[in-house]
């Protein structure tokens, strides 16, 4: 239902500013022009040949071929048309020459006259054309760029776009730059890799004095294809580290021919950020937030942590293990600030949302610039719900989000009531929870401190949940019925701004977008024993602790089925499992705050976060069946 609210992300682009460099000496030494290597880019040839003219006219040899591997060498495969800077039309002839009846397209443009705000590159980055060729020098007799000796119009147009040319050389455009020739000064100032232009070797570079490397044999050039014409100029070899290759050398070992291959940048850097929610009735006090502990969420990190072996709680961390914090969050990196039992039950629950949409906003900050960070959000019994409610507004676009490279990868929820509590605040439920918060009956972790006279918003945001399957978006199927948890809509909660309040997508609808939109797989671990849902169960060890129980737990009726969206089936990544612990209550369950602690170390739900997360994200959460059909448990 791609209809609810949506809102654009604006896309920041960053401009590169580039500083060129250029030292000029007398024709009679050595002329360097220096830029930096580029960690990306197209391929490069420069070259003392002439071969645009001896391609073109055969006058004084024939040096297509040549001229054919060094064109083809730059272009790199791609079908873009050639750019030629050309104050004449000799390169695009010689094309014509060279490749014959494949000749790529060719569009010849006047440096003097027409290059000054010509686009190189597309309004995405993306080079408009293959390559550029760079028409010879005037002063090599009979070539078509600049006018003489020291009357350069064209290599000025050209230099003046030397940041320009360099983002198209990084884009993946290639460079020929033919022979520069008396005016080597400043021919090859233009040139995103720095190259030292010197005389040729012999003087005046006659035919016989050059041989290749291998380099230039690996290429395919032959012997004649260099020494069989005059030669205009050479470069000294390049330095240790460069990127150039020497391809072919004059008589005095010098280059006579560079290039360089295309490059690629090194993929972006993968990470992982796993953030452990912790549920209702829970804290973390200063020291366990400063040390970046994961606490209250029982094996549940170790057994994560077998799936993501590298896994620590560093900040620059591959793979970081993050506590999530119901009050705030370090803005350098993340890391939780303490909070208290209060806090889980006080806040409404979209506070607490946006509190994690910051925090990982936070923890993103020390993630290396360009990474791909793929978020895994596992929460237990309130923290589920957070770590849902986080998957719905995501998705629909209400007020959190994601940068470019940023990808909600998984959400897990274990004994979470994703489709809420029955009744409202002051409720039969309500009323029970607030109960055994606020007095000491021997629940373990109970009772929060504090908390007496506060309001429950938390549990009232529940209600809300449980109270809008009548708003909800239909099923997908008639496949039974489906769990309150797919029924009901965590979009339900106080605060979030509606398009259409009255038709809500509900849960397994948000699931189910978010796997095909966001990529996100959905695993939700419920306990059939959990009687944290069905409390009725639990009435008659619950009600000697607690007399004022006897007049609420018979108006509570078993919702077990709030933890669960409706599985998929196998390999799915959409998936509804349950387990089962002690369906009898006794002194020990009411000890074990109600089973509600045994999804966080039970041995089928360890073994089904293996399979769920490894080896790819997912995976059938075996051995853990399927929701069950209906309540269960004494209703």
């Amino acid at each position: 239902m791609k209809g609810f609210l949506r809102s654009k992300l604006v896309m920041t682009i960053a401009a590169l500013i580039m500083i060129a460099a250029a030292v000029i000496v007398s024709f009679s030494g050595a002329i360097t022009h220096s830029h930096a290597a580029p960690a990306s880019s197209g391929a490069l040839w420069a070259t003392g040949h002439d071969a645009d003219l001896h391609c073109a006219s055969t006058n004084g040899g024939n040096q297509c071929h040549y001229f054919q591997i060094a064109v083809t060498f730059v272009r790199n495969g791609s079908t873009l048309p050639i750019l030629a800077l050309d104050h004449r039309t000799e390169v695009a002839t010689a094309i014509s020459n060279a490749f014959g009846s494949s000749a790529p397209t060719v569009t010849t443009v006047d440096p003097r006259t027409g290059f000054a705000a010509l686009p190189l590159v597309n309004s995405t980055g993306k080079p408009l054309y293959s390559a550029m060729i760079i028409a010879s020098d005037i002063t090599c007799l009979g070539c078509d760029n600049n006018n003489g000796v020291g009357d350069t119009p064209d290599s000025d147009a050209i230099n003046a776009r030397a940041a320009d040319i360099k983002t198209f050389f990084n884009a993946g455009g290639g460079i020929l730059a033919l022979a520069g020739a008396k005016n080597i000064s400043v021919f090859y100032n233009f040139l995103p890799i720095s190259v030292t232009a010197i005389p040729v070797s012999p003087p005046n570079g006659p035919p016989g004095g050059f041989t290749l490397t291998s380099v230039g044999v690996s290429l395919g050039l032959t012997n004649s294809d260099i020494n069989c014409c005059r030669t205009h100029n050479s470069f000294q070899l390049p330095a240790s580290g460069s990127p150039l290759q020497v391809a072919e050398k004059d008589s005095a070992g010098n280059a006579e021919t560079l290039i360089a291959k295309p490059s690629t940048p090194p993929p972006p850097p993968h990470r992982q950020l796993i953030i452990f929610l912790q549920g209702i009735n829970t804290d973390l006090n200063g020291k366990q937030a400063n040390k970046g502990e994961i606490v209250g969420m029982g094996s549940i990190p170790s057994t994560v942590k077998m799936a993501f072996p590298g896994a620590s709680t560093k900040p620059d961390a591959s793979t970081r293990f993050l506590e999530y914090s119901y009050f705030i969050s370090r803005t350098d990196n993340g890391l939780p600030g303490a909070y208290n039992c209060a806090d889980t039950f006080t806040n409404p629950i979209l506070r607490d949302i946006k509190l994690l949409d910051k925090q990982i906003k936070n923890a993103l900050k020390v993630e290396p610039a360009g990474a791909i960070v793929d978020i895994y959000l596992i929460g237990h019994s309130l923290g589920g719900v957070v770590a849902f409610g986080y998957l719905g507004l995501l998705e629909e676009k209400l007020g959190v989000s994601l940068p470019s490279g940023v990808h909600l990868k998984a959400v897990i929820t274990l004994d979470s009531p994703i489709g809420g509590v029955p009744g409202g605040l002051f409720g039969s439920y309500s009323k029970f929870l607030k109960i055994i918060a606020t007095k000491h009956l021997g629940i373990s972790h109970f009772p929060c401190e504090g908390l007496t006279g506060l309001p429950l918003n938390s549990v009232d945001d529940f209600a809300r949940i449980f109270n809008s399957t009548s708003k909800t978006t239909t099923p997908d199927d008639s496949i039974g019925p489906d769990p309150q948890g797919a029924q009901a809509s965590v979009l339900a909660i106080s605060g979030v701004k509606l398009e259409f309040p009255f038709l809500i997508p509900s849960n397994e609808f948000l699931a189910e977008q978010a796997q095909v939109d966001l990529g996100t797989s959905f695993l939700a671990i419920g306990n059939k024993d959990d009687f944290l849902w069905r409390p009725r169960g639990c009435a008659a060890s619950l009600i000697p602790l607690a007399p004022a129980l006897l007049a609420i737990l018979p108006a509570i009726p078993s919702f077990i089925r709030t933890q669960w969206l409706e599985d998929e089936g196998h390999g799915s990544g959409l998936y509804g499992r349950s387990f089962t612990t002690n369906g009898i209550c006794g002194a020990a369950t009411v000890t074990n705050e109600l089973n509600h602690l045994d999804v966080l170390s039970n041995t089928e739900v360890n073994n089904a976060l293996i399979h769920f997360l490894s080896p790819t994200v997912g995976g059938t959460p075996n051995p853990l069946n399927p929701e069950p059909s209906k309540d269960e448990g004494p209703n």
